[in-house]
């Protein structure tokens, strides 16, 4: 942490890279490290694969995107990144800074730049983040919200195993800095666009249980988005959901998009999710984790089935 800390003060500008499909955690650890930076006087910009879920627009930020033409930084920063192919179209911008660092908690994460800070043991990079504010002396003030929004939404508010007693002591420190718990988790759970309700109900309504109830699979086909008129980013609770069903060891969600699948993997206590995504290029943490294939989305449906029952020969 003190080598990657000397080298973010080094910095004479700097790019801040979340990986592709950027979620909360991964948003919300680029702004926060943001207002660092800014604290020391050096220039940066958070540059996205695509724009900003309208579910995290309340966390406010200035954002660029590819097509903005960025330049090439000093600094390059891959925050909350398990491999360098999840930069994406943006990989030129990390490859061809002077100094380029990592700073992420995938376990899958095998280090991809100059200065890596990967733990797998913090429940989120937001996490990371907060012990380098601690680590700089730097109070909290306006990154409190970020980096509590980073930590409520990867651990599912907290709800998910990879809670700890330092993410709680850490929430504390961050509430006590000014976030505000509640409105930040009612913007991030509970206020939900119409489209994204109706979605649910056609995935819940379509999915295959299998495995004497312990597998839950289901596709989301650009078709049904557009039936239900529900967005990409509207999928990304999905595979939580289906795990969430009483019984279910496993939730998998196949999605379509760009022609390719998308396969989210949530798992309970049997499987590593991390290692059985691994196994299609993808990674991840062992209870959530992902991959990208290319394909008919029902041959890989009956794929996935297929695998995920002879993980469970192997492993009960």
């Amino acid at each position: 942490m003190k080598t990657l800390l000397s080298a973010l003060k080094k910095a004479e500008n700097a790019v801040i890279l979340p990986h592709k499909s950027a979620d909360g955690d991964a948003i919300a650890s680029c702004i926060a490290l943001g207002k660092l930076l800014l604290r020391w006087g050096i220039p940066y910009t958070i540059c996205l694969e695509e724009p900003v879920r309208s579910d995290l627009a309340f966390l406010g930020g200035d954002f660029a995107v590819l097509e903005d033409r960025v330049p090439v930084p000093h600094t390059a920063i891959a925050v909350d990144c398990g491999d360098a192919a999840r930069l994406g179209e943006r990989l030129p911008l990390f490859e061809g800074a002077k100094v380029k660092l990592v700073i992420d908690h995938h376990v899958t994460n095998e280090g991809f730049g100059d200065v890596c800070v990967v733990d797998p043991s913090a429940a989120a990079t937001a996490e990371i983040i907060a012990g380098l504010f601690d680590l700089a002396g730097e109070p909290f003030e306006d990154a409190a919200s970020p980096l509590y929004t980073g930590l409520v939404t990867d651990t599912g508010g907290f709800r998910f195993s990879n809670t700890t007693p330092k993410t709680l002591r850490v929430a504390a420190q961050l509430m006590e800095a000014g976030a505000e718990s509640g409105k930040i988790c009612l913007a991030v759970f509970e206020e939900n666009p119409l489209e994204k309700i109706r979605l649910e109900a056609a995935v819940m309504h379509e999915m295959t249980i299998c495995h004497n109830g312990k597998t839950a699979v289901a596709t989301v086909t650009e078709a049904l988005l557009s039936e239900t008129g529900a967005s990409d980013e509207d999928t990304s609770h999905l595979s939580g959901l289906l795990r969430g069903i009483r019984g279910v060891e496993t939730g998998v969600l196949l999605r379509e998009k760009d022609g390719q699948i998308k396969i989210s993997m949530r798992t309970s206590q049997v499987l590593d999710a991390a290692a059985f995504c691994k196994t299609f290029g993808g990674g991840g943490h062992a209870r959530a984790a992902g991959a990208t294939v290319e394909g008919d989305i029902s041959v890989w449906k009956e794929e996935i089935i297929k695998r995920i029952g002879e993980a469970y020969g192997r492993h009960c």
